[in-house]
């Protein structure tokens, strides 16, 4: 009983939703059982949508633009929650007779900002040159991707990226 009970008391402490089945203490009948069940707790469900990057090229000069909407809860807005979002442009690898990881070319990072809206469009701007993109002998595979997190909670970040685009620079 003790150790039905010990696991209930984890699961419930660990937020745990599944209803678990506890013998109840000897004074009710030896059949009796209680169902305990963790409260569901209200997770703000920011989020990322709508990416995209455009290029332009003038001569070895170029422009990158990550674009995206952040959304967040009226609870996040009321709360003053702070976040903290990052841009970044990478180069694919990944699967390449050489590869490993993608390569993180550029990146912009903000801290501390407070939403004022549900939702916000955000564009990072990204000049650069040839010689930072031209990364291996051919075209290049370039994606932007954007990072979203709430730093008053200390929540998990959330990640979403554009489709890759091909430049030969």
């Amino acid at each position: 009983m003790h150790d039905r009970l010990a696991h209930a008391l984890v699961a419930a402490t660990l937020g745990l939703t599944l209803p678990i089945a506890v013998t109840a203490p000897a004074v009710a009948t030896p059949t009796a059982q209680a169902t305990v069940r963790a409260p569901e707790a209200a997770v703000p469900l920011m989020n990322l949508t709508n990416l995209s990057l455009a290029i332009t090229q003038a001569g070895n000069n170029w422009t990158l633009k990550v674009t995206t909407t952040e959304t967040f809860t009226q609870s996040e807005l009321n709360q003053q929650f702070r976040f903290a979002d990052a841009a970044s442009i990478f180069e694919r690898d990944t699967g390449e007779p050489f590869g490993g990881a993608d390569d993180e070319l550029l990146m912009h990072f903000e801290f501390g900002f407070v939403p004022t809206r549900t939702q916000q469009s955000i564009t990072w701007t990204f000049p650069t040159t040839s010689n930072v993109l031209d990364t291996e002998d051919g075209s290049e595979r370039i994606y932007g991707r954007v990072k979203l997190r709430n730093v008053t909670t200390g929540g998990a970040a959330i990640f979403a990226r554009t489709p890759i685009s091909t430049i030969d620079p």
